[in-house]
């Protein structure tokens, strides 16, 4: 195979060719615009399954199979918590009002275990009104979402702190953030902070920007009425009189009025039927909007899709691949995932057919754009090494 490249320079090149922007991370609109439904399905856990969700989007970015690695350091370093408070048990569990969860002998009672036990044991509801054709009556509309379908726990007993999960990420969490999200700014977001008071405000932030990308997608980023309400739901404002409510919500919509991400004007308005002010028009800045680049999310998928029909191909044609594979998984331990990654990081075996599977998925992806071939092995083997060296971070 080619070198790997000769300087940083043309390294780095070919790296924002392929991720534009590390810090952009896909929000699954369909819970951005249900955030007031998470305190429903996860009480006083919902902050931290809401940014649980971000971060399995975010390394999404880096697998191809919806599979994630990680340590709590690792979650802690990029949500920006505090390890030591994630590691306390439960307050659910250390009152005593529920039991922990415990399989083949280990316990899932920490802030941090239990919460991602639950993100994976339950749905997320997810609500809406829904109106019914001839019917004078009032409706409700639920639908549900799962996050993540597989959990799997390395520790060490004499070593608490020594654990490493693997995750997969459900089919239909994978659908929606490939096909129905917003893109955050996860430096923005992170910029509110993490007191109970800026939860608050990271929950109107991920509203807004989906308000944002809808309005700069369908038109020139002008809502003409946003629902005060639901702001004020999504924001926990709770306060009783509206007039204090619009005075905790203006105060937030000032905060994020200026991020790097989300730039707007608005001005509250007598609607009809109102005697107040309490409806909001809202202008959004086009320059804030993010663009992540079109044919590298192409490109991923293409690969993703390339490389799995290969190695099914393998496993149904070749017979050496099939026994070496069973013999992983049988007597190794080994699961589906790590044969995908030990065949795929494998720079010594089916070399010619992985370079062809990249070929066809680079094609596939810039042929309306930039480079419609891949001529030189040397092209390819840059973009080879790209995606192993994803691979192996996790």
């Amino acid at each position: 195979m080619a070198s790997l490249p000769k300087n940083v320079a043309e390294s780095q090149q070919i790296k924002e060719e392929m991720i534009p922007f590390n810090n952009i991370v896909r929000f699954d609109q369909n819970v951005a615009f249900n955030l007031k439904d998470l305190p429903q399905n996860f009480q006083d856990d919902a902050p931290l399954i809401r940014d649980m969700i971000l971060y399995f989007a975010n390394q999404y970015k880096a697998n191809l199979f919806g599979y994630c690695r990680f340590t709590i350091n690792d979650f802690c370093k990029v949500m920006s918590y505090s390890k030591n408070h994630l590691q306390y048990k439960h307050p659910l569990i250390e009152s005593g009002f529920m039991k922990a969860p415990k399989y083949r002998g280990h316990k899932f009672e920490s802030i941090f275990e239990y919460t991602l036990f639950r993100i994976f044991q339950q749905k997320i509801v997810l609500s809406r009104p829904a109106k019914f054709v001839g019917h004078d009556m009032k409706g409700v509309n639920l639908k549900s979402l799962d996050v993540v379908s597989e959990i799997q726990v390395a520790y060490d007993e004499n070593k608490p702190d020594r654990r490493i999960y693997d995750i997969r990420l459900a089919d239909t969490f994978i659908g929606s953030i490939m096909e129905l999200y917003v893109n955050i700014d996860l430096n923005d977001y992170l910029s509110i902070g993490n007191t109970k008071g800026n939860n608050k405000i990271k929950n109107l932030y991920l509203l807004l920007a989906s308000f944002q990308h809808m309005a700069l997608s369908t038109g020139d980023g002008k809502m003409d009425s946003v629902n005060f309400d639901l702001l004020c739901n999504v924001a926990q404002i709770n306060a009783k009189e509206p007039k204090h409510r619009k005075e905790t919500l203006n105060k937030y919509l000032q905060v994020l009025s200026n991020k790097r991400s989300l730039r707007y004007s608005y001005k509250f308005f007598v609607a009809r039927g109102q005697k107040q002010a309490y409806s909001l028009e809202v202008q959004f800045d086009a320059t804030a909007r993010i663009l992540e680049g079109e044919k590298p999310n192409i490109l991923f998928a293409e690969l993703n899709k390339k490389f799995t029909e290969l190695f099914t191909k393998l496993m149904e044609t070749n017979g050496m691949f099939k026994n070496h594979v069973d013999k992983l998984m049988e007597t190794e331990g080994f699961s589906q995932y790590d044969c995908y990654q030990q065949f795929i990081t494998n720079k010594n075996a089916y070399v010619s057919e992985k370079l062809e599977a990249i070929r066809v998925a680079r094609d596939q992806a810039y042929k309306n754009g930039l480079k419609k071939t891949l001529e030189t092995s040397r092209e390819l083997d840059l973009l080879y090494q790209h995606y192993v060296g994803f691979l192996m971070k996790l």
